[in-house]
């Protein structure tokens, strides 16, 4: 409000200035006769300068306002979308289409629509002042004139935006892939692997070819729209330049002074100016248009409602934590990540089994067998496309992710967190942030019972001053699952950067954590899933088998020909 407050202060100050130039030139005219007032003059002379020195004070006023007005706009922008984000499904989230309307979301700027917005109405505005001193002085049908051919520019422009922006907006995904080669080429993990089989030269010609097709499109786009405006551009400059001649050769009985002619002058020249600069600014709220659709588009995609949110519980709005274990039953549970009625190939097909609570359980099979979709659907995470799960509590039967009811979870692709050794164990429980003996209690469970650094000091390159090795950050990982309490405890794959020892101390550790609780362990380690009341097995997502290690041993089916496949690497 306060920059436009200072935009239409400066459009107000423009009769006066045109009125104080008219003084000016008057006065000049009368220099050599007697009747000369030349202290007038100086005053006209002295009050152009003032106005010139308010202006600039606007000006540099108005820079402020603008560089505020972006800040706010971008914050606001960037914040609805993460909330927007945090309340997606996760599939959503993870699917390519969705990741390019977010970014093609990310383009919307609404400080610059606000910006472009106030500077179209007080640049109209200015025009219609213009049009009115110069209908006043008698050449209306010249103002008129100028004044209806912008009306036909300005819906050119607007044309022209709109198809070019919708053009851009196509190469979402082309931008969106050589953002990521770009983010390969410069981030600290890829670097190894890269340099060792010597992909630097490969991956940045990709980026490039991406790059430069995404721009070459693009040049394509903006010089097809060049092309539609010269004809009405050169059309307006010298329907303009007519004017102005004719001005000059014309009279008028309203003109009588060289002052007069000059304001005539000014006007028409200003209006000259303001209708392209107004016709422009059409044309660039018109792509604003464009990029305001991508982000309501992502806005108003549908929420989550089919699963829990689990982020209310960073805001405060989930009910008091039940206690106790909950158990868990799966009725003929069937998952596609490609939900096209032409992929017949589910992730998870027809899963059905029921654990008690306080049971632990251990899902096992090989790569690609569905293992880490089961528990993103036991969890909550995922809705399945058909079949049920259940959390079976001592309230009662729930949907999976209640948030009444506390889950924990060390994932195989867990954060890094870049921030103080006890903000990344704390995650598991922020109101403890500040409680040492909790946090050390945490990673003392999780295996990391020394550590060279004080709880404050932030870890990871990025940002501090050393980095964890590969075990101790899944270690930490570790920890913030157990910050969690009494909580229905997963862990997925989560000893792959241990030692065989570290490995042995952690399972001992997860099985100590979950103690009373319900807890389950996917793992590749059949050794580890013989400690687990009940086994699941898992084979081209559908549940092959189930039970015990020894009544799995004795079943002679796809557990033991795993179990003896790896245990042939140790005799």
């Amino acid at each position: 409000m306060q920059k436009a407050s200072l935009d239409t202060v400066t459009m107000l100050m423009l009769p006066l200035r045109l009125y104080l130039i008219k003084l000016v030139m008057d006065r000049i005219q009368q220099w050599g006769q007697p009747t000369s007032d030349r202290e007038s003059l100086f005053l006209a002379c002295a009050g152009l300068a003032l106005l010139m020195t308010a202006a600039a004070f606007i000006g540099s006023s108005s820079l402020l306002k603008h560089t505020r007005i972006y800040e706010i706009g971008t914050l606001l922008k960037e914040r609805l979308i993460v909330e927007k984000t945090a309340s997606l499904p996760l599939r959503a989230v993870e699917t390519p289409s969705v990741q390019d309307v977010r970014r093609r979301a990310l383009l919307y700027a609404p400080d610059a629509v606000c910006l472009e917005g106030m500077s179209l109405l007080i640049q109209s505005m200015q025009a219609i002042l213009l049009t009115g001193l110069i209908c006043w002085m008698g050449y209306w049908p010249l103002a008129v004139g100028l004044l209806l051919l912008g009306c036909g520019q300005s819906w050119l422009y607007a044309a022209i935006g709109s198809r070019l922006e919708r053009t851009q907006t196509k190469q979402a995904t082309s931008l969106r892939l050589a953002d990521h080669l770009h983010q390969l080429l410069i981030a600290e993990v890829p670097a190894k692997e890269i340099r060792i089989f010597g992909l630097h030269s490969l991956l940045q010609q990709r980026w490039l070819d991406y790059s430069r097709d995404a721009g070459k499109q693009n040049e394509q786009a903006v010089a097809r729209s060049e092309r539609q405006k010269l004809l009405p551009e050169l059309s307006f400059s010298l329907i303009s330049g007519i004017a102005i001649l004719l001005i000059i050769l014309s009279s008028s009985t309203n003109i009588s002074t060289a002052g007069d002619y000059v304001v005539l002058f000014q006007c028409v020249t200003l209006l000259a100016g303001a209708i392209p600069s107004v016709v422009k600014q059409v044309g660039s709220l018109s792509q604003m248009a464009v990029h305001c659709e991508n982000f309501k588009a992502y806005i108003q995609h549908p929420d989550d409602r089919t699963t829990y949110n689990h982020n209310q519980q960073q805001r405060g709005n989930i009910p008091e934590q039940a206690s106790g274990p909950i158990g868990l039953r799966t009725e003929q549970l069937t998952f596609r990540y490609n939900v096209s009625p032409t992929d017949r190939l589910a992730a998870l097909d027809d899963i059905s089994f029921e654990m008690e609570r306080g049971t632990k359980i251990a899902i096992v099979g090989e790569n690609g067998s569905g293992k880490s979709t089961l528990v993103k659907l036991l969890l909550g995470l995922y809705r399945p496309d058909a079949g049920e799960v259940h959390w079976l509590t001592k309230e009662g039967n729930v949907q999976a992710g209640h948030p009444t009811y506390r889950t924990a979870a060390v994932f195989q692709d867990f954060n890094r967190y870049q921030m103080r050794l006890r903000d990344n164990v704390a995650i598991g429980d922020v109101m403890k942030v500040t409680d040492d003996a909790a946090i050390t209690e945490a990673l003392a469970k999780a295996g990391l019972r020394e550590w060279h650094t004080s709880l404050d000091d932030t870890i990871g390159t990025a940002f501090g001053r050393f980095d964890l090795s590969g075990g101790q950050w899944q270690k930490v990982a570790a920890a913030r699952a157990y910050m969690r309490g009494d909580c229905f405890l997963v862990f997925d794959e989560p000893t792959s950067a241990l030692d065989p020892q570290a490995e042995r101390e952690a399972f001992a550790d997860f099985l100590r954590a979950a103690e009373g609780q319900t807890a389950i362990l996917v793992t590749h380690r059949l050794g580890a899933a013989k400690l687990a009341d009940t086994i699941l097995v898992l084979k081209d997502g559908r549940l092959v088998e189930q039970g015990t290690h020894a009544q799995l041993m004795t079943a002679h089916g796809e557990y033991e020909r795993l179990y003896r496949l790896q245990a042939a690497w140790y005799v």
